[in-house]
């Protein structure tokens, strides 16, 4: 959701350490935020030193401005919380008109002084399709893990993209050279590939992009592969968890919604047409 016309003021690993500074703040005065988009893989990943390497081939750590944009998810039912928090707290400012129109939906906020913009949704992400995340406080998705949304969040809102770009598909394959995959979730640094699945077997649309995303996503691996990008043994780890994801989709089964849609395929839109927030 960034925009050229933002320029941060701080270089990739001091913006990634900010990101983290907004979440632990935000606990402390009892408000759960959580990052997504491309900085919650990156904070959930820089640990790692073979994705760090990958990362750095791919040109997404290294060098300034590569992020432009903090992009959060929050509770409906705290809204309030959430406002107070990032203006009286944090001093940032709000744009008013859009959180006039769009405050239900999300609200987004500017840091000046450092050069970026806060982007914050409330409940679920609606784009292509819809990822629910919950309505409150320990009913919710969002515990599940402490800075960022579940890694299984994380890629449903990857996977989620009708027109996905380059750097989406790299993402993911950063993502998935680090973190497993399993059949339910274990721990929060293991995609959960069967609520993936059960997500999607209920909507045969998101399915369709899901699937469609995560074929192009091995496209991509087989091609930085080529290209002396990753290396053999990341290629064989990234393309194995998104086969075993894959398998576990497969697996899944589909509901009478699925497969009453399934029936009409492309031949009709399949996807949620949305306006970019400017």
């Amino acid at each position: 959701m960034g925009s050229p016309e933002h320029i941060v003021r701080m270089d990739t690993n001091s913006f990634l350490d900010e990101a983290t500074r907004v979440v632990d703040a935000a606990s402390k005065e009892g408000v759960i935020l959580r990052l997504l988009g491309a900085v919650s893989i990156y904070v959930h990943s820089r640990h790692d030193a073979t994705a760090l390497e990958v990362m750095r081939g791919l040109g997404r750590v290294s060098g300034d401005h590569l992020f432009s944009d903090l992009d959060f998810v929050a509770y409906g039912k705290q809204r309030g919380k959430v406002a107070q928090f990032l203006e009286k707290k944090l001093q940032f400012e709000p744009d008013r008109m859009v959180n006039a129109f769009n405050s239900q939906r999300r609200l987004i906020y500017y840091n000046r002084p450092s050069g970026y913009y806060i982007d914050v949704f409330f409940d679920k992400l609606e784009f292509s399709h819809t990822v629910q995340f919950g309505s409150g406080p320990g009913s919710g998705r969002l515990e599940l893990d402490s800075h960022t949304l579940s890694l299984s969040d994380i890629a449903l809102t990857k996977l989620q993209i009708n027109q996905i770009n380059l750097k989406d598909l790299m993402d993911l394959n950063i993502l998935f050279l680090v973190h497993e995959v399993a059949k339910e979730y274990s721990n929060r640094e293991t995609v959960d590939g069967g609520y993936i699945a059960r997500v999607i077997s209920d909507d045969w649309g998101f399915w369709y992009d899901a699937t469609t995303n995560l074929g192009r996503a091995m496209e991509v691996t087989s091609k930085l592969l080529a290209e002396g990008k990753i290396s053999d043994e990341s290629s064989k780890t990234i393309l194995g968890r998104m086969q075993a994801l894959r398998s576990i989709i497969d697996a899944q089964p589909k509901s009478r919604n699925w497969e009453k849609r399934a029936k009409t395929g492309t031949s009709k839109p399949w996807y949620q047409e949305f306006d970019e927030v400017s």
